[in-house]
């Protein structure tokens, strides 16, 4: 059925991989109408039957699944698109697997797959949007340069002739208020931050140090660890006790929450202690202003 409208609605090709694949069922390649391609795929997962359609609501079909599957769709290189086909009308429903779709529950999450998404030549621009999206990790370090930028004033960035041949891991590398700022990031779409994230952080500051000769040669500047924990909503940048303790006893790392929105542009939003969402930062003392504003 999928491969039916991909082809005869779509115009675009269809590659069976259910056979050989844990997750996904198909790929589905855009081509234009002159039957050239331009190396945009993306990846289908197919659930067909009248159980699908059994949960409605009044926009769409929801559909619950298990954090496994969620984290292999998330953390695919390719865009991944659930199809839920209908096999009495044989209409095909979709939605894109992103993490702003996707509603987490105590047991496994839900994600309501829309009824004005179907696989015509109608929802053909809507397709051909979420192929050429640009993924979370492709994007959040463009994000959190800006975030830099505007919370630490004065801030200097170095820059790539600036930064030493053996320096990685970390994205960035400043310098700020007398100090050098090793910076870096954690995403986990579906998973809460546990003490090993933290505990890889450092190993790879012990290499990235090792590596640019600084424990032999140290630096005159206190050398700091700076890490922002990246999550769609303020409820998956909660700390654990666990977390928090291993932060306290960490005098050398400062741990800052965000919340990242891919809906409209690129946006990254520091999370108070409060719960407030951080609008603007005075550009003198990088003091955050929230104008009330509560983070979701």
């Amino acid at each position: 059925m999928v491969e039916t409208q991909v082809h005869e609605a779509l115009g675009w090709l269809f590659r069976d991989v259910s056979r050989d694949d844990l997750g996904i069922d198909g790929l589905v390649e855009v081509v234009d109408p002159n039957r050239e391609s331009r190396g945009r795929t993306f990846a289908v997962q197919i659930k067909c039957g009248h159980s699908f359609f059994s949960e409605e609501t009044s926009e769409g079909y929801i559909y619950r699944g298990s954090f496994n599957h969620l984290n292999y769709w998330l953390e695919h290189s390719l865009p991944v698109v659930l199809v839920l086909c209908n096999p009495d009308s044989r209409i095909c429903y979709w939605i894109p697997i992103e993490p702003q779709y996707v509603e987490r529950h105590q047991k496994g999450w839900s994600v309501v797959v829309p009824k004005s998404k179907t696989l015509t030549v109608e929802c053909k621009h809507d397709l051909m949007n979420v192929v050429a999206r640009p993924l979370a990790d492709d994007v959040i370090p463009l994000a959190l340069y800006r975030l830099v930028m505007e919370k630490f004033p004065g801030v200097k960035i170095a820059q790539v002739l600036e930064i030493p041949r053996d320096f990685y891991y970390f994205t960035e590398l400043a310098r700020h208020d007398g100090k050098i700022l090793l910076i870096t990031y954690i995403y986990k779409p579906t998973r809460k931050l546990d003490v090993a994230d933290l505990d890889e952080v450092i190993e790879g500051r012990a290499q990235c140090i090792t590596g640019c000769g600084w424990d032999s040669h140290p630096m005159s500047e206190e050398v700091r660890t700076v890490i922002f924990l990246v999550a769609h909503t303020a409820r998956e940048l909660e700390l654990s006790p666990e977390v928090k303790a291993w932060l306290a006893e960490s005098k050398d790392v400062d741990l800052y929450r965000v919340t990242c929105n891919f809906r409209f542009g690129v946006s990254l939003h520091e999370v108070t202690d409060d719960g407030g969402l951080v609008q603007l930062y005075d550009q003198r003392t990088g003091a955050p202003e929230t104008f009330g504003w509560k983070a979701s």
